[in-house]
Parts: C-alpha cells; sequence; structure tokens
C-alpha cells in the first residue's frame, strides 16, 4: 500500500519536530555559554572574542604597560575611586607581581557606589580625557559596566569593570548581566566582603595597588575550577 507523504497532519508533525529541535539547540548553547567560564587567563576560550595574542612582553612592552595603568591608578587615587586589581592582572600579581607576559591590558575592578557615583560618568569621562597619553574610551557601561582606556603611544589599554554592592555580593550591571545572568552570577560577581577596608596592597611592577583580600580567595570564587593554572594563550 503506497503511503501519501500530504496526508493531513504529516506537515505540522514535521514541522513541530524541527522547531523543537532548533529550539533545543538554542537552549543547550545559551546554557553552555552562560555556565562555562571564558577567561582568557584560564582554560576557557571566549566565543566571540578573540584570543589573547600569544606574545612574551619585551622589556619595552612591559614598561609600557605599567606605565599607562600607574596613569590610571594614579589618577582613580587622586579622585578618591576605589579601585583594586581584577581578573588577569590579579593572577599576574599572584603569580609574579607584574602583568602577565602575553598580556595586553591590566584590569581594574572600580566601587561604583561611592565617590563614582557621585561624580557620576560624564564628569569621570572627563578626567579621564585629562590624562596624558590616553588615545580614546571605550564606553561598554549599559553593556556589562565595562569602560576600556586606550593608550595612544602603545596597543595596551586599561578596563575598568565598575561593581556595585547588592545584599552581600559585589555584581555588575548592564544588558549582558540580564542575557546572560547564570554567566555574571558566576563568574563576574564575588562576595561583598573581599573588597571591604582596609584593602591589603600588592606590588604590581613598580607601584603598589590594592588587591581583594589576600588575593586568591577572589581568584577561587571567580575561577574556582582552574584559577592555580598557568594557561597560556592559545597558539604558545
Amino acid at each position: 500500500m503506497k503511503t501519501d507523504l500530504y496526508t493531513p497532519g504529516a506537515c505540522p508533525i514535521r514541522k513541530g519536530r524541527t522547531i523543537l529541535i532548533i529550539i533545543t539547540a538554542i537552549l543547550g548553547c545559551y546554557y553552555f555559554i552562560s555556565v562555562r567560564n571564558f577567561g582568557r587567563y584560564t582554560a576557557g576560550l571566549h566565543p566571540f572574542h578573540a584570543p589573547i595574542k600569544c606574545r612574551n612582553l619585551t622589556d619595552e612592552g612591559m614598561q609600557q604597560l605599567l606605565d599607562f595603568t600607574y596613569k590610571i591608578h594614579i589618577l582613580l587615587d587622586e579622585i578618591e575611586i576605589d579601585h583594586w586589581l581584577m581578573y588577569g592582572s590579579l593572577l599576574g600579581a599572584r603569580r609574579g607581581h607584574a602583568p602577565l607576559i602575553w598580556d595586553d591590558d591590566s584590569d581594574f575592578g572600580v566601587d561604583g557606589d561611592g565617590t563614582f557615583l557621585k561624580l557620576g560618568k560624564t564628569e569621570f569621562f572627563k578626567k579621564i580625557r585629562d590624562v596624558g597619553g590616553v588615545k580614546q574610551i571605550g564606553d561598554h557601561w549599559s553593556r556589562e559596566n565595562l569602560i576600556q582606556i586606550y593608550d595612544k603611544n602603545s596597543e595596551f589599554k586599561v578596563d575598568l569593570m565598575i561593581f556595585h554592592k547588592s545584599g552581600n555580593m559585589m555584581i555588575r550591571r548592564g544588558w549582558l548581566t540580564w542575557l546572560f545572568p547564570l554567566q555574571y552570577k558566576k563568574y563576574h560577581s564575588f562576595p561583598a566582603k573581599l573588597v571591604e577596608h582596609p584593602l591589603p596592597k600588592s606590588l604590581f611592577g613598580f607601584f603598589n595597588i590594592s588587591v581583594p583580600g589576600d588575593g586568591s580567595k577572589i581568584l577561587k570564587y571567580i575561577y574556582p575550577d582552574d584559577w592555580w593554572r598557568v594557561v597560556k594563550p592559545a597558539g604558545c
């Protein structure tokens, strides 16, 4: 007996299965991105951002990165905005009291509830532009409370991640944090007690700068499975 492929109900069933497969694939990808650690300094590779270059900083390059980092650090100190080493820069400070030798930026966590909140973003940007050597400012405030400050004399930059206190946690805000709440809750938030005053200092190149607690606790919290691993960039 010949089967009629176009019998009533056959096509809707096939369409329903296709739609279900597509939805399942989308949800699977979303979950994978939400719970995976894509830190450039650990085992993960970010699905959207290009991997960090495989390089060994020359003495000149290291000095350029440190000099520009120091300028931004001094600015934040002068206007009394609390800040501390974060992410890869904190790993570098813990491992060798300097940026990681393949790094291309310095990472600061910034308290967004104190002086920064009173000053306001517009006035803060004005003060950044007054710093000698600033090429441009990457404003990703609405996306994920991220400000990127580029050095006009080199390839390096300083990333400022703005954190706000929410209950007993420090969190970042922005539409991306709402789109991927599991990702930001797991890898971009931490207990507020880790940045309570007074913060200890750590040597970073030729100057001392604040670090959260003893440095290792926040790394263990953000990178629980591989904070201790030295993972080189892809291609090294």
